[in-house]
């Protein structure tokens, strides 16, 4: 896998830490208007807690937070990142929102 397809398959990312929600296995993502899709491909596909820098040099390393969570059923959760199945094997990634009352406002919270 080149790097530009390690970069592609980053869910999200940490807010303050070296650390990235990525799609691993038989699995293509789509990014678009309406929003981040994964598609999975045989039902084989998992969601990793890895460290960027060295998944996009090429190296799994597991940040020993949250293990590896299969791309199965209606909701996926793995820490504060969201995927829910719009279709057989499609599910699209959830941005969490939070409110922030003495702002006003409401805004995407990172993990």
């Amino acid at each position: 896998m080149n790097k530009k397809e390690r970069l592609n398959r980053i869910i999200a990312r940490g807010k303050f830490s070296d650390h990235c929600h990525v799609i691993a296995g038989k699995a293509t993502i789509e990014r678009s208007d309406a929003g981040v899709f994964v598609n999975c491909e045989d039902g084989q596909a998992v969601m990793k807690h890895l460290l960027e820098s060295k998944w996009i040099d090429g190296v799994e390393q597991w940040t020993q937070e949250h293990a590896d969570i299969p791309i199965q059923g209606d909701l996926i959760r793995h820490g504060d990142v969201l995927l829910k199945k719009v279709s057989e094997g499609k599910y699209k990634y959830i941005q969490q929102t939070e409110y922030d009352p003495f702002d006003d406002i409401i805004r995407q919270v990172m993990d």
